[in-house]
């Protein structure tokens, strides 16, 4: 089911592969190019949970705190996105019967999908960067199960795979961290940063690799 909502679009689950995928930066201006695209194809191929930004991060960032002064924006409306985004994601948590009393009671995975441009990306000497603000906001054993699993689909669909851990700019916002504040330590955030490139190129691989992740997650975890 898919449901517009003020600050977001929400793509409800169709199944309990227990995966959300979120594009916080989906909206002009400041996007970041086609990772709304790439969160509509996989939650609707998949069947898993998505979130995608209707609000540019200029008037509301939904990578940001509940206090973020945004350039465009006012703290009123951060505070209503901000809101409207975690109402979404325990809205998608409760479809897949995997929260109790506000907590969730398995081991769920938000990938919040980001574009980072190929000049940065190239000057850290890779493609896609995996950020958990250092493992704030995930278990080391998830983090490294995406970065194989994702590296090696990849690598066979002949994608420029080079992937690094927390460069340091890239590590994930603080702000993720009250995710795992509100939601407890069974919910693994993952920021991935992918090139322009990538998302460009080759987004359809992107999106088949990130299909089998969804898929898997729930046999190993």
């Amino acid at each position: 089911m898919f449901q517009e909502r003020r600050f977001v679009d929400v793509i409800l689950p169709k199944n309990s592969f227990r995966v959300i995928l979120d594009a916080p930066h989906a909206a002009s201006p400041k996007r970041e190019y086609y990772t709304g695209a790439i969160v509509s194809g996989v939650a609707l191929r998949c069947g898993v949970g998505g979130v995608i930004s209707r609000v540019s991060r200029m008037i509301a960032d939904l990578n940001r705190g509940i206090d973020y002064s945004p350039e465009l924006g006012t703290q009123d409306l951060q505070r209503k996105a901000i809101k409207e985004h975690f109402k979404s994601m325990e809205d998608i948590l409760r479809h897949i019967s995997c929260i109790d009393g506000g907590r969730v009671t398995q081991p769920v995975l938000l990938v919040a999908v980001h574009g980072v441009k190929d000049e940065n990306a190239e000057r850290h000497s890779c493609d896609v960067i995996v950020g958990t603000c250092h493992l704030g906001v995930c278990s080391e054993e998830v983090r490294d199960w995406l970065v194989d699993m994702f590296s090696s689909l990849l690598e066979k669909q002949k994608v420029p795979s080079r992937v690094k851990c927390e460069v340091p700019e890239y590590s994930g916002h603080p702000s993720l961290i009250e995710f795992r504040n509100i939601f407890g330590e069974k919910f693994n955030v993952i920021q991935l940063e992918l090139s322009k490139k990538l998302r460009t190129e080759f987004r359809e691989e992107v999106i088949e690799s990130l299909l089998i992740i969804c898929k898997s997650f729930g046999k190993y975890f």
